[in-house]
């Protein structure tokens, strides 16, 4: 019975959270991809 309590327990906290670290995680891809277009530009421009 406590197993069953803990498991619901964290599965009613985990399921509000799941769609916020989607979206960390989305962000997070983002922001690296962007990163690297900018550095892919700059050297494209910059050096050679």
């Amino acid at each position: 019975m406590t197993t069953f309590f803990s498991y619901e327990f964290i599965h009613n906290i985990a399921q509000p959270l799941m769609p916020y670290c989607l979206i960390t995680l989305e962000m997070y891809v983002n922001i690296l991809q962007n990163f690297a277009q900018s550095c892919l530009g700059y050297i494209m421009n910059g050096h050679f």
